[in-house]
């Protein structure tokens, strides 16, 4: 790869420049969102039990890869502003020492939480029938979080750089290697046997591990004269690591609690019961159709930001970070038309439960309102990361989501009884005030005096 070529076409804030950036990057996530909603469709032909248990799993797996998938992350802003100051070679040393976080974390989940999947699921307050099937599912899943985290490294590096091309084939393969595992496992085709919710877990383990070794064999055989050839930079370099420790944690940090909000949201979801809890299940996987795209603008940008700020361009920055921001309140738009339009066949897409569909039905409603919200919060916190400021959204982030997501999610759909669809008009209300505040603080200018 090129790092000049590379710089140019993260310097230019056009429209344009920044789909071009952005658009393999919105592919990918859009990838990623059909496998997610392909396999939640072959789950749910199982009944609600069965998505209510794969989707709790779902919740309870991310929040345990939060921080080390925050932290790791971080990878990116190190790239992109080690290219933006031409040092090429710096931006794999990064990635070396984000691969080693990657690998203490990945193996510290995979071998401590299975000891504990039971507790988990009566703490969630799971039914019975949810938790003999999301057990299994959960352990399985677990067990390749080290390459899963890893990944994310590998994945930092090519955007922060600029190369969304090759996240964006690599992923389609993956998530055609897990659609096809689904189909064999979850129904037993081709004489294989038929594992259901276990199949399911056991084919996005295997695509986690092939997931890995695609995107780390193309960093690690580069030609000798490649100007980002990692096999000279992959020695640990304890005072770069602590550098990226230091910036990373409050992502990390971030994400964590943002989970980890997320998670005592459908604990008070699943005592609902199961048709609210699978109902809630098949709302967050249309969901993903606006907050996975959402992540992928705003991985352009941190890239633009990153790259903008390390060459010292911060009027370009800010130009570009503000049409990141419209073109995801575009998308957004179009996604909120798409839910209210079509609620119930995209619910039936994925559950053919009557009960279960009337209450996606409302649930939409709501979402489409909140998705907005999400991604602008999303693109701002995406473009305040390339720029290393990392510790203000953390801020933000715990007090939107443990200040005002959880607690009138509690108090709409528990105590003053509106079930479902209150708990989600209490988020829609966290949401709002997440984005202003990412918003204002990336109006304010502030981000220009941060350093990494």
């Amino acid at each position: 790869m090129d790092p000049d070529k590379l710089r140019q076409r993260a310097m230019d804030p056009s429209y344009r420049g920044i789909l071009r950036l952005g658009g393999p990057a919105v592919l990918t996530m859009l990838s990623q969102t059909l496998m997610s909603f392909v396999d939640a469709a072959m789950v749910g032909r199982l009944g609600a039990a069965a998505i209510a248990g794969v989707g709790l799993t779902g919740t309870l797996i991310w929040g345990m890869y939060s921080f080390f998938d925050g932290l790791v992350d971080i990878t990116g802003t190190f790239a992109a502003q080690e290219l933006g100051a031409n040092r090429p070679s710096n931006a794999t040393k990064a990635t070396w020492q984000g691969l080693y976080i990657g690998l203490i974390g990945g193996l510290f989940l995979a071998l401590l939480f299975p000891l504990f999947t039971d507790t988990l699921f009566e703490w969630m307050g799971a039914a019975p029938d949810v938790g003999e099937l999301g057990v299994p599912y959960f352990n399985v899943r677990l067990r390749s979080a080290p390459f899963l985290i890893m990944t994310m490294a590998i994945v930092s590096l090519y955007r922060g750089i600029g190369d969304m091309t090759t996240p964006l084939w690599t992923g389609i393969a993956i998530n055609i290697l897990n659609i096809l595992l689904d189909a064999v496992l979850i129904f037993g085709l081709f004489g294989a046997p038929k594992l259901g919710v276990y199949g399911a877990g056991l084919a996005t383990a295997i695509s986690n591990v092939v997931g890995f070794l695609l995107p780390f064999g193309l960093f690690i055989f580069r030609d000798v004269n490649d100007p980002f050839i990692a096999r000279k930079t992959w020695h640990l370099d304890p005072a770069y690591l602590w550098r990226m420790v230091k910036v990373g944690v409050p992502q990390g940090v971030m994400w964590t609690l943002d989970m980890g909000a997320f998670i005592f949201f459908s604990a008070v979801i699943a005592r609902l019961g199961t048709v609210s809890l699978a109902a809630n299940e098949v709302g967050v996987r249309l969901l993903s159709l606006s907050f996975m795209p959402a992540y992928g603008l705003s991985a352009a940008g941190a890239t633009v930001m990153g790259q903008m700020k390390g060459a010292g361009e911060l009027a370009l920055a800010r130009l570009a970070c503000g049409r990141v921001l419209m073109m995801t309140l575009f998308y957004t738009a179009l996604v909120a038309a798409i839910f209210l339009a079509f609620s119930e066949p995209l619910a039936k897409l994925v559950i053919d439960s009557p009960e279960v569909v009337t209450q996606v039905v409302g649930l939409l409603a709501i979402l489409a309102l909140l998705q907005s919200f999400d991604g602008l919060a999303i693109a701002a916190s995406g473009c305040l990361r390339g720029a290393g400021d990392t510790r203000f959204p953390m801020l933000v982030m715990i007090g939107c989501q443990w200040g005002l997501f959880f607690p009138l999610g509690y108090l709409f759909g528990l105590r003053l009884g509106l079930g479902l669809h209150g708990a989600w008009v209490g988020g829609l209300i966290g949401y709002m005030v997440m984005a202003l505040l990412m918003l204002l603080r990336l109006r304010s200018n502030r981000w220009e005096s941060k350093q990494i």
